[in-house]
């Protein structure tokens, strides 16, 4: 098992299919997986008392609140957190807005178990 073993992540992905092969994933790397599928849920659990370890977020998401968006809240609101933020594609806007977080790991899709491991744990 993981050295990440019981620590919890918040997964925001809102395709099904794709949400719940990474649940199975990070199920496998030892993560107790905490899922979503839009920016207001996740921010609502980022700003309430929810033990969270990890944010592991796609960038585009539906309604309002985008990927950039949750992870500028997890900053806000939970300094230290690890921050790893999935895309199939980054457009010039988005791709610039990307590169002005800080602390923010990019995971490009597709991903294999380890590059998704490695990104978790801040490997470059």
């Amino acid at each position: 098992m993981s050295s990440e073993a019981g620590q919890s992540i918040l997964l925001v992905e809102d395709d099904k299919l794709v949400g719940a092969a990474l649940k199975e994933m990070l199920g496998a790397l030892g993560y107790r997986v905490i899922d979503v599928e839009d920016g207001k849920s996740a921010t609502d659990i980022i700003e309430s008392a929810s033990p969270i370890d990890v944010l592991l977020t796609d960038l585009a998401l539906p309604g309002s609140i985008s990927g950039i968006s949750v992870v500028k809240s997890a900053a806000a609101h939970r300094p230290g957190i690890r921050k790893v933020l999935m895309s199939g594609f980054l457009t010039g806007e988005s791709a610039s807005e990307v590169n002005h977080l800080s602390d923010v790991t990019l995971l490009p899709k597709p991903f294999t178990l380890r590059q998704l491991r490695d990104a978790l744990q801040g490997v470059s």
